[in-house]
């Protein structure tokens, strides 16, 4: 695997770390007094945008999203540029769902673009080299192995850079690149996810599904599960002299790739347009 990573730190850190930061954000006093707070007022709608209760993605608890939440995103004039970690579960009756909110002048999605993108204290990946783009749908750090996000639905949103050797940093400062798999939207061991109504333009994969391979483990995996991509605009997406990148490269048990607009790769790219796999 190519990864092109730059960071002096072994990964026994990196899982402290990581183990460290689930428990800050998940035992934080603040954090849970706002959502027993909201919980207690019936609220579980979240609005992210200019003059909205939140203005970045990286101030929204994501760890703490549950059953029946929804957060909408609304359209700013320039892009959100930061990384989602959606690792909560929903139910079947009561997905999470985060949807945009085309509020432009014109109509326009909110476009979230990770080139030179940030995340924060919120998204609590497993390692640095698992942020690899606007949206990823993964286990978070602290988590058990066999804890597998769930339940969610990903609706209305522009999502760009995604691109291997693309530029991000961290909340405590430090600064990296994507690696070879970063795509628009990634999911990786997910269940009963579903992608709407999305632009996905100008990443390496633009819809990227897999397993999740344990990382620092014995090499076990867990398959991703019930994943629908339905409905989306997916162009321009793929590496310069890469084979290996696509619009939709998926494999999951239970693969739904319906009615999605589709189009070229990114001129150079030497990938295909759909591929993808249901094993069952």
């Amino acid at each position: 695997m190519i990864r092109s990573f730059k960071m002096n730190t072994n990964k026994w850190v990196i899982v402290l770390l990581s183990l460290a930061l689930a428990a800050a954000c998940l035992f934080n006093p603040v954090l849970q007094s706002n959502r027993a707070s909201a919980a207690t007022a019936g609220v579980d709608i979240i609005h992210v945008g200019p003059g909205r209760q939140y203005t970045m993605l990286g101030q929204v608890p994501w760890p703490l999203l549950g059953p029946g939440d929804k957060v909408y995103i609304h359209w700013q004039e320039t892009p959100y540029r930061e990384l989602i970690l959606l690792s909560s579960k929903g139910t079947a009756a009561a997905p999470i769902e985060v949807h945009g909110v085309s509020d432009g002048p014109n109509g326009e999605k909110p476009i979230i673009d990770a080139n030179g993108g940030y995340y924060s204290l919120y998204s609590l990946f497993l390692g640095p080299q698992f942020a690899r783009g606007p949206i990823n749908v993964q286990r978070s750090g602290g988590r058990l192995e066999t804890y597998r996000p769930s339940h969610i639905w990903i609706d209305n949103l522009e999502v760009r850079g995604g691109l291997w050797n693309n530029p991000l940093s961290w909340y405590y400062g430090t600064t990296g690149t994507m690696d070879s798999k970063s795509a628009g939207i990634t999911i990786e061991g997910g269940e009963h996810i579903r992608i709407t109504n999305c632009t996905v333009t100008n990443n390496g994969n633009g819809i990227y599904v897999n397993s999740e391979v344990v990382p620092y483990g014995d090499g076990r995996f867990y398959p991703s599960r019930d994943i629908t991509i339905e409905s989306n605009t997916i162009v321009g997406n793929g590496v310069v002299g890469s084979s290996e990148h696509h619009n939709v490269n998926a494999t999951a048990y239970g693969l739904t790739v319906q009615n999605n607009t589709t189009g070229p790769l990114r001129p150079g790219a030497l990938g295909s347009d759909i591929v993808a796999n249901s094993l069952d």
